[in-house]
C-alpha cells in the first residue's frame, strides 16, 4: 500500500534543512507508516523544488508561486499535477488474470 501525505500549507521563510524542525510531526507520521512496511510519500508545496528521502520516506518539496495559505478558490496547479503524475498516471494498470 502507497500513502501519500499532502500538506498544503508551508512557510515561505524556511529551508530544506530547517523542515523538518519546523514540521516534525509529518515526519513522524510518515516515519511510523515506512515502519509499518508501506511506502510513504510527502508532498510539501514550498519555496523551491527539491526532491529527497529520509528514513525510508520520499519528501517532494513542490515550488509554489501561490500565497502559502491558499484561499478557497486557489488552484495549485503545479502541485496537483505532480501528486497526479506520480501516483495515477505514471503507472501502467497490469490487466487483472
Amino acid at each position: 500500500m502507497k500513502v501519500a501525505y499532502i500538506n498544503y500549507y508551508f512557510d515561505k521563510d524556511i529551508t530544506p534543512e530547517t523542515y523538518f524542525t519546523r514540521y516534525p510531526s509529518i515526519h513522524g507520521w510518515c516515519k511510523a507508516i515506512s515502519n509499518a512496511g508501506f511506502s510513504a510519500t510527502v508532498y510539501q508545496r514550498f519555496n523551491k523544488n527539491q526532491i529527497f528521502k529520509k528514513d525510508n520516506v520520499l519528501y517532494n518539496l513542490i515550488q509554489d508561486s501561490n500565497d502559502n495559505n491558499l484561499s478557497l478558490l486557489t488552484n495549485p496547479v503545479i502541485f496537483h499535477n505532480k501528486i497526479l503524475n506520480d501516483n495515477f498516471f505514471s503507472q501502467r494498470r497490469q490487466p487483472a488474470s
